[in-house]
């Protein structure tokens, strides 16, 4: 079950003493398994497409012309039986986001760095780690929801940083303010060129877990970093197969197969409010 997914990775990361139950869920989403195809008909011919502005145009277009020249149209696109769904659920403290099955983000609500309010406050609590107890504190955390890191130091470069802010803000857009003070947050992150690997928050005061994401969601996830499934929808072609399709649907935690040992709010960037 997801519960057991999400319940997993608070154990691992010592998130919470508390199991979480179906009645803590504050947001439940699960991507819908029967995906449509956008089909699209000029002059009889046919194209397939998954971009949305083409379809949109198209649409546009059929308010114009007879349907005989274009004709946009949705039909299901047949699936596996077994499908590694995208996902995301909050509880009063915590958010997770699963693409293609796998651990994607989670992020502890209570330290948002988006709380600008909370920003002075912060400035004024002394840090109780420094960069280099910040990155074992993150590898650690990654181990444990089964990143290989010794593959993520080798493919991607590793920086540790610290947000900070204006303690009086610019008085124009694009305009520098005065007194920049940083805060005690470490981001420790892997990256190469535009792509993040993995980033993990630190909230330095108390050395509590802020968050981590495992790829970067505007691109393609480099599946050897982490390989673990977390869950997959099991009933695709039984919902393909209805007329309406419904909201419910067959979650199951993923079993690997023995040969294999290895079982859009977006985390802050690392260096802080602009």
């Amino acid at each position: 079950m997801v519960l057991s997914a999400m319940n997993s990775i608070t154990e691992r990361l010592d998130l919470s003493s508390k199991s979480i139950e179906q009645k803590d869920l504050t947001q439940s989403w699960v991507q819908n398994p029967v995906e449509m195809v956008a089909r699209i008909k000029v002059f009889g011919c046919t194209f397939d497409t998954k971009s949305e502005m083409a379809f949109k145009i198209a649409f546009w277009l059929a308010d114009y012309l007879p349907s005989w020249v274009v004709r946009p149209v949705m039909e299901k696109k047949p699936l596996d039986e077994r499908v590694l769904p995208n996902a995301s659920f909050s509880t009063a403290n915590l958010a997770f986001n699963f693409r293609d099955g796998k651990l994607h983000l989670v992020m502890n609500t209570q330290t948002n760095i988006e709380a600008v309010e909370y920003y002075r406050a912060w400035a004024k609590m002394p840090s109780l780690v420094n960069s280099n107890e910040a990155y074992h504190m993150a590898t650690n955390w990654l181990t444990r929801v089964y990143v290989d890191v010794a593959a993520l130091n080798q493919k991607y470069k590793v920086s540790v940083g610290q947000p900070g802010f204006w303690m009086t803000p610019p008085a124009k857009i694009g305009e520098e303010g005065h007194d920049w003070t940083i805060l005690p947050l470490y981001y420790v992150t892997w990256r190469k060129g535009d792509y993040e690997a993995a980033k993990v928050g630190i909230f330095g005061p108390t050395k509590q877990f802020m968050g981590l994401t495992i790829g970067d969601p505007d691109q393609a996830e480099d599946a050897s970093i982490c390989s673990h499934i977390y869950f997959v929808v099991t009933n695709a072609n039984e919902l393909l197969a209805m007329t309406n399709v419904p909201m419910r649907m067959s979650v199951t935690n993923y079993v690997p197969p023995r040969t294999n040992q290895v079982s859009r709010r977006r985390y802050p960037p690392p260096d802080g409010p602009r």
